[in-house]
């Protein structure tokens, strides 16, 4: 049995939970505290900032941008 390509990387799954988390909270105020927020954008870009020669991580987060 061939093994499976993984869906997406850590670094993307990340990315896109941090994301989910902040559109909820614009979208639902009171859902997430701001600090909670604070620390959720402080550790996209932290990704962001390990990731940024990573092309895979790239394209999914203008994919998910653009969708």
């Amino acid at each position: 049995m061939a093994e499976q390509k993984p869906m997406c990387t850590p670094a993307e799954l990340m990315l896109k939970v941090i994301l989910a988390g902040t559109l909820s909270h614009y979208e639902t105020r009171g859902m997430i505290d701001d600090k909670r927020l604070d620390h959720m954008l402080a550790a996209g870009k932290q990704i962001l900032y390990k990731t940024h020669q990573e092309s895979e991580v790239r394209y999914v987060l203008l994919s998910i941008i653009v969708t």
